[in-house]
C-alpha cells in the first residue's frame, strides 16, 4: 500500500509539473525575458521538469514554503490560471493525499493490532489445551487400574503422597 501511496504523489508531482513547466516556457518564450532577472526564481523552480517535480514536493511536504512557488508563478503577468492551479494542486496535496496517506497508516497499525489480538487469543487457547492435558494426565495417573473412575479414597492417598 505504501507503494500505491508514492506512485500517486509521484503522479500528482508529475502532472502538475508538466502544466507549470508548459506554462512557465510558454510565458517565458524569448531569450530577452528569460534573461530578466525578475524571473530566475520562476526558471529555477518551473524551468524544468525535474525542479518542478522537486519543487511541488517541497512546497506539500514543507521543504520549503509554498508561497515562494505561488509567488514566482504570479509574477508572470496576464496568467492568472497558473497561481489559482497551484493553489488547487495545494490544497489537493494537503488535505486529500496526505489524509489518505494518514489513513492507510493508521488502517496498518490497527490491522497490526488484530493481529496482535489473534496471537494472544492463540496464545491463551493453547496454555488452556496444555493444563487440561496436564489435568487429564494427572487423573490418569490416579486411576490405577484403568476404570475411569476414581473414588474419593482413591483420589485422597493420591493428594496425600
Amino acid at each position: 500500500s505504501v507503494l500505491w501511496i508514492i506512485l500517486i504523489l509521484f503522479i500528482l508531482f508529475y502532472m502538475f509539473g508538466i502544466i507549470f513547466v508548459s506554462g512557465v516556457m510558454g510565458y517565458l518564450d524569448t531569450l530577452e525575458l528569460r534573461q530578466l532577472p525578475k524571473y530566475e526564481a520562476l526558471q529555477q523552480h518551473f524551468g524544468c521538469l525535474g525542479n518542478a517535480v522537486l519543487s511541488l514536493y517541497m512546497a506539500m511536504s514543507g521543504g520549503n514554503d509554498w508561497g515562494v512557488y505561488y509567488e514566482n508563478l504570479a509574477s508572470m503577468h496576464g496568467e492568472w490560471h497558473f497561481p489559482l492551479l497551484f493553489i488547487l494542486y495545494i490544497t489537493f496535496a494537503i488535505f486529500a493525499v496526505v489524509n489518505i496517506v494518514t489513513g492507510v497508516f493508521v488502517d496498518t497499525a490497527l490491522q497490526s493490532g488484530r493481529t496482535d489480538r489473534d496471537v494472544v487469543v492463540q496464545e491463551e487457547i493453547e496454555n488452556k489445551k496444555e493444563y487440561l492435558e496436564s489435568v487429564k494426565a494427572l487423573f490418569e495417573a490416579i486411576d490405577a487400574n484403568s476404570h475411569g473412575v476414581i473414588s474419593r479414597e482413591t483420589l485422597e492417598q493420591s493428594f496425600e503422597n
